[in-house]
């Protein structure tokens, strides 16, 4: 009779015993002893790597159900979050329209009762906005591509808001350069532009009353970039990495909602471009738009064809 204890070197564990006889009484030699023991040693590497397995597909469960948590607790906070922002968004313009509608219940007077009214247009106004853009943040309605050149977008939507940045008193340069067609939703491209130049237009403002807005538009290495640059505050550097995110603002409660910069962004990354922030020499922020050439739908490269 011959006893092994097997175990992996290695690891200095024993995991048992093989036990062998055999009925002829002569001993074993010294080379079956060594196959014996050789044969031993790999059963305990087999059990041990068998262990060892069991207890990583353990780890690794593990792994994935601590992962699973912590994603459900992000998901939850983000939640959380939105649901706190939206409502105080929401709230604040639907407690200026019940206040105006209690005032002018009470008036007699026309003169209030047109200016409650003014108010109230422009407090609806405001929550249509807010909600186009939680519907637009939340939802990713499929593009609708048009070939179009970029620069008429920017000049159409600076016509748009020509009469409230003149109120404003700010000062708009642009110097437009030669670019090629692109394949872009010119709705939304022009939703995320007028975020970027009303961003500019409230930090001008609360800086100094006015200022000068600065667009640019050119060839990028891939297609086409705009830029708006402001001569306001800039952006505080511990800011930067956290200006895209929805409902982030530095503005006071009531003067911005934070969803107009993270809606621009969403809007650049699904036409696979690039929104970036900066702040310039001398004061002020620059907001960087790169958008690709693209492609045609399929429906418009298939009646090309």
């Amino acid at each position: 009779m011959l006893g092994l204890g097997s175990h992996a070197s290695h690891r200095s564990a024993c995991l048992g015993t093989l036990s062998l006889g055999r009925r002829d009484p002569d001993p074993f030699s010294d080379e079956e002893v060594a196959l014996l023991e050789s044969a031993a040693d790999q059963i305990g590497l087999a059990l041990d790597n068998a262990r060892l397995y069991g207890e990583t597909r353990q780890q690794l469960e593990d792994l994935r159900h601590a992962q699973t948590e912590v994603v459900r607790a992000e998901r939850l906070a983000a939640v959380i979050e939105l649901a706190g922002g939206v409502a105080h968004e929401i709230n604040n313009p639907l407690m200026i329209i019940l206040g105006q509608v209690h005032l002018l219940l009470q008036s007699q007077n026309g003169d209030e009762i047109l200016n409650g009214l003014r108010v109230i247009d422009d407090a609806t106004k405001r929550a249509a906005e807010i909600i186009r853009d939680l519907m637009l943040f939340a939802e990713h309605f499929p593009l609708r591509r048009t070939r179009c050149r970029i620069a008429d977008e920017v000049r159409h939507v600076l016509d748009l808001h020509r009469s409230q940045l003149d109120a404003h008193h700010v000062e708009v340069r642009t110097r437009v350069e030669q670019t090629p067609e692109i394949w872009a939703d010119t709705g939304k491209f022009q939703v995320a532009f007028f975020h970027l130049v009303q961003n500019a237009d409230q930090a001008m403002m609360t800086a100094h009353d006015g200022g000068t807005l600065t667009i640019r538009v050119g060839k990028s290495r891939f297609g086409v970039k705009i830029e708006v640059a402001d001569d306001g505050p800039g952006i505080p550097v511990d800011d930067l990495p956290r200006i895209f995110n929805p409902f982030f603002t530095t503005k006071a409660p009531g003067e911005g909602r934070g969803l107009g910069l993270s809606v621009a962004y969403n809007i650049v990354a699904e036409h696979g471009g690039r929104l970036s922030a900066d702040n310039r020499r001398g004061g002020g922020a620059v907001f960087v738009i790169e958008l690709p050439i693209g492609t045609p739908p399929p429906d418009t490269a298939a009646s090309r064809t």
